[in-house]
């Protein structure tokens, strides 16, 4: 396990955190 794995698996975290606020914070609009 090298460092591009461990690059690789910071990008897709952030990768998902990403999704999970867009996807909250339109929820939250939508249910306003």
């Amino acid at each position: 396990m090298g460092t591009g794995a461990i690059t690789e698996y910071m990008d897709l975290a952030q990768l998902a955190l990403y999704v999970f606020w867009i996807f909250f914070f339109s929820l939250v609009i939508y249910l306003h």
